[in-house]
């Protein structure tokens, strides 16, 4: 009897997307439990079964309980990287910081007396839903791509989804996007063209190809501002919340082996690396702040962390998560933007409440209110 409520405990929690310390332990310990939560994980992840993806499977169980052991205030669970080496890991991140900040910072003085306590751009209705980059290091695109989602929607009061396959096609050129790169690049692109294309028209999937003139005949999506280029922010804690008190910050940070488990809770990974030298290798956009944490939307769908979001302590240097923030600047033109309103899309899993904090089945729309999405 106590093997079965072992047994259904892990079942449940796989379609439930959580896993306890209890499921995590059952399997540990009996091999019958671990094989069949392996077979339910492949299955809902669509993933080839062999037994080295098991030992790989095995092996995160270990790190996922000593973690939680270690850290109580963020948990670890299992997600699509639990059977990955790390090596296929890293193909999801794409940062690479050796020509980032290239510009001038910006000089502007942080009145650190005006920036609310809080702030949540998800509950304003100015962010849009969880992306997934896959298994390409295009997060650069993605980590440029939402603060101009988010900072668009505050000037102009449209929301849209912008296309991040124009800047993973078009910014290094020849097939050199899912080698990674720099979200200011992105910016500078736009800045020089007075462009980039929306979703619906430039679908995004993980690969990389040929610009050459497609795109400067599909419809620009820049529409009410136009982008000019970009501040860096002064690295630190209240420079960075500053500019989130005013919208979306690309950002970016060192993501830890540990990090990829990631469940809930707000991180203080004290496994990031202190040598001095950068270590920053995932690009992510910032979205809001509260006292004692950094919200942060990661381009690795909504079926990973909270609902595809995860918060970082404040009050800490470790992983370089308040180096490595900059911001689009824009000039408005006054026309007015006819393209199709966002429709949001329900979140997977959700258990309560959505990432955006609206009840299960139902969306924040772009004026801020929770409806079914059909209805924004």
């Amino acid at each position: 009897m106590h093997r079965f409520v072992l047994l259904t405990l892990a079942l449940a929690s796989v379609h439930g997307a959580r896993y306890s310390d209890l499921a995590v332990s059952g399997a540990l310990e009996n091999p019958r439990q671990l094989l069949n939560l392996y077979q339910e994980f492949s299955a809902k992840e669509n993933k080839v079964k062999t037994p080295e993806r098991l030992s790989l499977f095995r092996s995160t169980l270990k790190k996922i309980k000593e973690g939680n052991r270690k850290h109580p205030g963020w948990t670890l669970g299992l997600n699509k990287f639990a059977d990955m080496t790390l090596e296929e890991k890293r193909n999801y991140l794409g940062l690479n910081t050796s020509s980032l900040h290239k510009s001038l910072m910006s000089r502007e003085v942080v009145p650190l007396t005006s920036v609310p306590d809080s702030k949540d751009w998800r509950q304003e209705g100015k962010v849009t839903g969880v992306k997934d980059q896959g298994s390409c290091g295009s997060c650069w695109t993605f980590g440029a791509v939402g603060p101009i989602e988010t900072n668009y929607a505050i000037l102009t009061g449209k929301r849209k989804s912008f296309a991040e396959k124009e800047y993973l096609d078009c910014i290094y050129n020849w097939n050199r996007g899912c080698s990674g790169g720099f979200y200011e690049d992105c910016w500078d692109y736009s800045a020089k063209y007075g462009r980039l294309a929306i979703t619906r028209d430039a679908p995004y999937y993980a690969m990389d190809q040929y610009c050459g003139s497609y795109y400067s005949k599909l419809h620009n999506g820049l529409i009410g501002a136009k982008i000019s280029g970009y501040y860096t922010i002064p690295p630190g804690e209240d420079n960075v919340i500053y500019y989130l008190s005013k919208g979306a910050v690309g950002t970016a940070f060192e993501v830890t082996d540990e990090f990829f488990n990631y469940q809930s809770g707000v991180i203080k990974d004290t496994t990031c690396d202190d040598r001095g030298d950068t270590m920053a290798n995932h690009a992510v956009t910032a979205v809001g702040y509260t006292p004692h944490s950094m919200i942060v939307k990661n381009s690795w769908g909504s079926t990973w962390g909270m609902g595809g979001y995860f918060e970082t302590a404040r009050g800490t240097d470790l992983c370089e998560h308040f180096w490595w923030g900059a911001v689009p600047t824009w000039d408005v033109t006054g026309h007015t933007d006819n393209d199709p309103e966002y429709v949001p899309v329900e979140e997977e899993d959700c258990q309560g409440t959505n990432a955006d904090g609206c009840a299960c089945g139902t969306a924040r729309c772009s004026d801020g209110m929770c409806r079914h999405p059909h209805m924004c």
